[in-house]
């Protein structure tokens, strides 16, 4: 398996020849295809094969990239590093090859590498909620008609493709920005009418209403600028 070997045909030629002399002694020379040496070569090409995890996200611009860990079973060959990245322009990572020298089954797992505090309970950090599953990949190595070592890969027992591993964003929190008009001195009258504003700062996100306006009819003579969405950890103002 994995071995071709050299079937050609080589021409070994002796000749023997009598000294010219009172000994008369006999001599032997040989040589092959012409030369005095004969080098048959053969040749081992191992198997080679590698596996690869592919990302799903919703919204590549609140992460750069994501990371796979493979583990091997039973002493199963490895590639060089048991990581490998998936980004927004390259989704599907792919590890590096590994070389298998005899037939046999080889089982491996993969899964994403999780950030600190993120587990199969914990799930979502800074509004990304982090896919926890383990999917399996299976190579098998067998020899083909020319006894060449063949390694096809599987995943999850029967799939070619490779596992999708899928991360959602979504929106961290809400806030609500209220504000309340107080009158010294006097009581409010019907027409009495008070307008304010709010604006962002430093690329604060903005909430439903910019402007309000408060009035005797108001309700705690209090109006609401509407929710504020968050999309990530930090102060606004």
């Amino acid at each position: 398996a994995g071995v071709t070997y050299d079937a050609s045909a080589h021409n070994v030629m002796i000749v023997v020849t009598k000294a010219n002399n009172a000994t008369n002694a006999l001599a032997a020379n040989v040589t092959y295809d012409g030369a005095d040496s004969l080098t048959v070569t053969n040749t081992y090409s191992p198997a080679k094969a590698h596996l690869e995890a592919t990302k799903q996200f919703n919204d590549w611009g609140k992460a750069e990239k994501f990371e796979f860990q493979v583990s091997a079973k039973d002493g199963a060959p490895m590639p060089a590093s048991d990581k490998a990245e998936a980004t927004e322009t390259a989704r599907t990572a792919v590890f590096g090859d590994m070389t298998f020298e005899t037939v046999g089954t080889y089982e491996y797992s993969i899964r994403e590498v999780l950030p600190e505090g993120v587990d199969a309970d914990h799930q979502t950090k800074d509004g990304i909620t982090y896919d926890t599953s383990e999917h399996t990949a299976t190579v098998t190595v067998t020899t083909n008609a020319q006894n060449a070592l063949v390694a096809t890969v599987t995943y999850d027992e029967t799939s070619m493709a490779a596992p999708v591993f899928t991360n959602a964003y979504t929106t961290k929190g809400e806030g609500e920005i209220k504000t309340q008009k107080n009158l010294v001195g006097r009581d409010w009258a019907t027409n009495d009418s008070f307008e304010f504003t709010v604006t962002p700062q430093a690329g604060a996100p903005a909430p439903e209403r910019t402007k309000v306006t408060v009035t005797k009819g108001s309700a705690d003579h209090t109006e609401s600028f509407g929710k504020i969405s968050f999309t990530e950890a930090g102060k606004s103002f």
